[in-house]
């Protein structure tokens, strides 16, 4: 009895390890758009973007993730220079001066719409209020109703209180003391 129940548990054991691969989906690196890139070239696989950072394998088996790898390594295409272009904005994105949101937000009037989303990206990425009033411009003046709905995300992001300004309100709160709710 004991014995049956053992060997009926590995069997369920085992037969769950076997479905398991080909149930569950395969992981992937990036859960952004992937695009092919063209058939000539040292690239083999497939150039993925990220929200913040763009992967590219390399012949060697090295992932790259900046704006002149992928210059250098793929033919020059629209694809690839709005790829570079993303990477540059991104790039910008973590910096925190005001003359890199000056050029991210210059990107939004861009005419490609591919730049203009990875522009929206970087401005989410660049955490900085000082958007809300251009992305409220551009909001009104968009036709495309995604694009718009994206922009009015994205200023609803940015209003809301970082987590320093909440931990502030927190201790401020704690202490007894009257204060503003942050982003008020």
């Amino acid at each position: 009895m004991r014995l049956k129940a053992i060997i009926t548990a590995c069997g369920i054991f085992f037969l769950f390890l076997a479905i398991l691969p080909v149930v569950r989906p395969r992981h992937t690196e990036s859960p952004g758009p992937a695009i092919n890139p063209p058939s000539e070239g040292p690239i083999t696989d497939e150039v993925t973007t990220r929200s913040h950072s763009l992967t590219l394998p390399t012949d060697n088996g090295t992932v790259s993730r900046d704006a002149h790898t992928i210059q250098t390594a793929l033919p020059r295409t629209h694809e690839t220079d709005a790829l570079t272009r993303a990477a540059e904005l991104m790039h910008l994105a973590m910096n925190n001066d005001s003359a890199s949101l000056a050029t991210i937000l210059r990107e939004l009037g861009n005419p490609d719409p591919a730049i203009r989303s990875a522009a929206l990206q970087a401005v989410i990425q660049f955490g900085s209020r000082d958007a809300i009033p251009i992305l409220r411009q551009d909001a009104e003046q968009t036709q495309d109703a995604g694009e718009k709905a994206q922009i009015l995300a994205a200023m609803e992001f940015l209003k809301l209180p970082s987590l320093s300004e909440m931990m502030a309100h927190s201790a401020a709160a704690g202490e007894g003391k009257a204060v503003a709710r942050p982003g008020d």
